[in-house]
């Protein structure tokens, strides 16, 4: 049994991607539900836990949110940069 059966699934369907090889992770989602519902029964049942929770939810998009740089903004780095290159003596 996998302590944290949604990581272990998540890991073993980028295994079988990247190695090309079964690996059974569907196996692992009666668990993965399982273990959802007793998580969720025990956040609900706890509004400091439960706070806590939204919190790092919160904490997790501020971090992980950024903006994809346009082609114009990528060109114009890209051009800035080679600008920047000592010329060589040819």
């Amino acid at each position: 049994n996998a302590q944290h059966p949604k990581s272990s699934a998540a890991l073993l369907r980028h295994l079988e991607i990247v190695l090309g090889v079964p690996t059974r992770h569907a196996e692992l989602y009666e668990e993965i539900q399982r273990w959802e519902e007793l998580h969720d029964a025990a956040v609900e049942g706890d509004a400091q836990v439960s706070e806590h929770l939204v919190q790092l939810e919160a904490d997790y998009d501020a971090r992980t949110q950024f903006e994809i740089p346009s082609a114009d903004d990528l060109g114009a780095e890209f051009e800035r940069f080679l600008r920047e290159q000592p010329e060589e003596d040819t």
